[in-house]
């Protein structure tokens, strides 16, 4: 084992653990919940992620800019993002990634943060701000009383307009396979962040199928773990998970 690759690439946080998933539940996950978990596991592991919590840490502006930028905040180093493998019968919180339930002290949270931000006209994130209050959220308050396919029938042509005007950026979800590459991130992790050899990341993570070559297959995991970090940080996202 050498130190060089991790003395160059280290990760200033612990990047969460992930209990053993059976490969049944796995295939009654929603796939856009799929794709989220693996963005947000690569934006973890990015230069753009890790700078910013070295410079100025996880804290309330901080924590904007990461929303702003990738749609996620720090709680992610909680692994709240967990929660999109959860089954479907789960609770609604965990339904899809841009649906939140926000209580009242959430909703004084982010309104102070972004009011913070609004501010500072000088900032940075002044253009990605306005977009997104202005082009892709719909903020809502929800009578909690009221029967839910009343509310369902209210919103459903108002988020169909809604999406009728952002379709040119959105995606349609795909099959991964979600085992394949949480040992693709497992390989990634020996490599960068323990500083293993590929040759040994082969026999630690493909012991069972020598036949397929543990060094390069090895290899060719952390490269495409690399091409999805980088897909993760321009939000070119959904990359080719082939």
């Amino acid at each position: 084992m050498t130190n060089q690759t991790q003395q160059c690439h280290p990760y200033p946080y612990p990047v969460p653990g992930l209990s053993p998933l059976e490969p049944e539940t796995v295939k009654h996950v929603n796939p856009w919940a799929v794709l989220e978990f693996l963005r947000i596991e690569a934006l973890l592991r990015s230069k753009t992620v890790m700078e910013l919590y070295r410079s100025e840490g996880p804290r309330l502006e901080s924590g904007v800019k990461l929303m702003l930028r990738y749609r996620v905040n720090w709680s992610v180093l909680e692994g709240s993002h967990h929660r999109y493998l959860d089954a479907p019968s789960s609770s609604l919180e965990t339904a899809a990634p841009g649906i939140w339930l926000l209580s009242l002290n959430n909703l004084m949270w982010l309104a102070g943060a972004l009011s913070n931000l609004a501010e500072k006209e000088s900032s940075d994130l002044q253009e990605l701000f306005e977009h997104w209050v202005g082009s892709e959220m719909l903020w809502l308050c929800i009578d909690g009383s009221l029967p839910p396919d009343l509310v369902i029938k209210a919103l459903r042509p108002i988020l169909a307009r809604q999406s009728k005007a952002t379709r040119e950026s959105s995606w349609e979800p795909t099959q991964v396979d979600f085992l394949a590459w949480l040992d693709h991130f497992r390989c990634y992790d020996l490599r960068f962040r323990e500083g293993y050899s590929y040759e040994d990341i082969g026999q630690m993570v493909y012991l069972l199928a020598p036949e397929a070559g543990g060094p390069d297959r090895a290899k060719k995991a952390v490269m495409a773990v690399h091409r999805l970090i980088d897909a993760a940080e321009q939000n070119a996202w959904p990359p080719d998970m082939r």
